[in-house]
């Protein structure tokens, strides 16, 4: 995988994660129609990887969300158990690892801003978890425990997968043997 189609897919999950309409349905106000909801929802570093996602090639589409419609307390709490808690945090910590790493100037410079954004997507994520913990029953709970362990489980093995060399140099993508530490720690936390 090159670095173009590399940002391709990460804006296609940011996208996909980032649509209002899969967090509180019912506690969230219509999309507007021009989807810069979702720019804005992607935080304050979401241009700057537009910009660099577009300088390294990638052909960003424009952005059609479907809504899913509204879902039960537990089916969003089970999904941010996944997306909000496990990967936000692991988000956070590669965006300093990249941040520190990445060989373009500028890309390190937006994974540092990018960083700041993932943490409070994260926070967010546990706030939300905390939130619907108190309101759920006992199975419900249960639900985002098996849930949040599946994450944790699926992130230790997708970090273990070869990078190629120009996303660790040029992105700072963490190798394997980083990502695996990574993940461990995040893990540890979670």
């Amino acid at each position: 995988m090159n670095a173009r189609a590399f940002l391709e897919s990460l804006f296609d999950t940011a996208v996909a994660a980032a649509h209002p309409a899969t967090c509180l349905p019912p506690h969230l106000p219509a999309p507007p129609a021009n989807g810069r909801l979702i720019l804005l929802a992607a935080g304050k570093a979401a241009g700057s990887m537009i910009e660099i996602a577009e300088r390294h090639g990638a052909k960003l589409p424009p952005v059609e969300v479907q809504p899913p419609g509204v879902r039960s307390l537990v089916e969003v709490a089970v999904e941010n158990a996944a997306e909000g808690c496990v990967r936000e945090t692991y988000g956070a910590a590669v965006a300093v690892f990249q941040g520190e790493r990445a060989g373009d100037r500028s890309v390190r410079l937006a994974l540092r801003v990018i960083a700041g954004d993932e943490a409070e997507h994260a926070a967010l994520g546990w706030a939300v978890d905390a939130w619907a913990r108190s309101r759920l029953s006992r199975a419900g709970r249960a639900r985002l425990d098996a849930a949040r362990e599946e994450a944790r489980g699926d992130l230790l093995a997708r970090v273990q997968s070869k990078v190629p060399l120009e996303l660790a140099s040029a992105l700072g993508v963490p190798p394997p043997e980083a990502a695996v530490r990574l993940a461990t720690a995040v893990a540890g936390l979670l």
